[in-house]
């Protein structure tokens, strides 16, 4: 997985298990920076911490975010 692809999956992650929006604009804030290596732990983090509803394919997408840049 390369540093763009990380971003986007990221980004679709926040959109989909974020639900407060002040928290998700800061999230969407953070990855619109692309200069740096993605932030996956910390964007991880807090999506495992807002919702416990996260769907089988979604847990293999974020082993993947972590095994290549956590």
């Amino acid at each position: 997985m390369d540093k763009d692809k990380a971003y986007l999956k990221l980004k679709e992650l926040v959109e989909k298990y974020i639900n407060n929006c002040e928290k998700k604009n800061r999230l969407l804030s953070v990855l619109s920076n692309k200069q740096y290596m993605p932030p996956v732990r910390g964007v991880i983090d807090d999506i495992l911490k807002q919702s416990n509803q996260i769907s089988k394919e979604d847990m293999d997408l974020i082993d993947d975010l972590m095994y290549f840049f956590g």
